[in-house]
């Protein structure tokens, strides 16, 4: 009498399988981001509260705030030219368009 995971095609194994990994990673993908949001969401909140209590101004917060946000894109663009996704020339040209104080990014904002 043979046993039924026998009489299952090795084929259907394989791709229950890599469904599994796949349905994993995107779990743990996603647990990533809210930890990642949260952990930003936080940080804004005590920038806020500093802000409050007047132990920095309101531009300093600011500043903080823009300079995550471009240290986000650098990481992002990085690893996407990284994993392939995009050329390396087309990843610096969004890094210097995403910066605001770069001067290519500023003269393309004045029309220049």
């Amino acid at each position: 009498m043979p046993s039924q995971l026998a009489a299952i095609d090795p084929s259907l194994i394989f791709a229950l399988i890599a469904a599994a990994f796949f349905a994993y990673w995107i779990l743990m993908a996603t647990i990533h981001n809210c930890h990642k949001t949260a952990q930003r969401e936080r940080t804004t909140r005590e920038l806020a509260a500093y802000v409050a209590e007047g132990s920095i101004t309101a531009d300093q917060a600011e500043q903080l705030i823009s300079a995550r946000a471009r240290s986000d894109l650098r990481e992002d663009l990085s690893n996407k030219a990284a994993a392939g996704w995009i050329s390396a020339k087309n990843a610096r040209q969004l890094m210097i368009d995403g910066d605001p104080k770069s001067p290519q990014a500023r003269s393309q904002a004045h029309g220049a």
